[in-house]
C-alpha cells in the first residue's frame, strides 16, 4: 500500500520513488515528498510522525510536522492540486470509487476481475 501511494505521488510530480525517498532537496523532490507525507497521514492516521518520516526516507519527525502544515496550506489555496491529491487518497482508501459489485455465492469475484484488467493481470482465481 505504501509503495503504491509513493508510486502515485511520484507519477503526479514526475519524479521517481527513489527520489522521494532520497536525500536530495531539489524543489520537485521536496514537493513530492511533502505530498507523500500528507497522503500517508490522510490514508492511515495511526502512523506516527516518526514512522512516516522513516517511510519517506527522513530522519526526524519534525520534518513531517512541517510538511503536513505546508501541504495543508497548499491544498487550501490550490484546488486543482488538492483534487489530484484527493484522487490518490480515494484510490487507497476506497472512497470515491465506483461501488463494489455484489458478490453472490459461487460467482466470480467481479471486483478482482475488474482490478486485474486495470493492472494488467492476465488471470484471476475466484476465492
Amino acid at each position: 500500500m505504501i509503495g503504491d501511494i509513493l508510486r502515485d505521488v511520484a507519477l503526479l510530480h514526475e519524479v521517481t520513488v527513489r527520489e522521494i525517498r532520497g536525500r536530495r532537496r531539489l524543489s520537485k523532490h521536496v514537493a513530492a515528498r511533502h505530498a507523500a507525507i500528507w497522503i500517508l497521514r490522510q490514508v492511515d492516521e495511526t502512523l506516527s510522525e516518526q514512522e512516516i518520516a522513516q517511510l519517506v526516507g527522513l530522519r526526524d519527525h519534525t520534518s513531517v510536522i512541517y510538511a503536513l502544515r505546508k501541504v495543508d496550506d497548499i491544498v487550501a489555496s490550490d484546488a486543482a492540486y488538492a483534487e489530484a491529491l484527493r484522487e490518490i487518497i480515494a484510490r487507497h482508501t476506497g472512497q470515491g470509487l465506483p461501488g463494489q459489485p455484489q458478490r453472490l455465492p459461487g460467482s466470480p469475484d467481479r471486483w478482482a476481475i475488474a482490478n486485474a484488467r486495470v493492472y494488467g493481470v492476465p488471470f484471476v482465481k475466484s476465492a
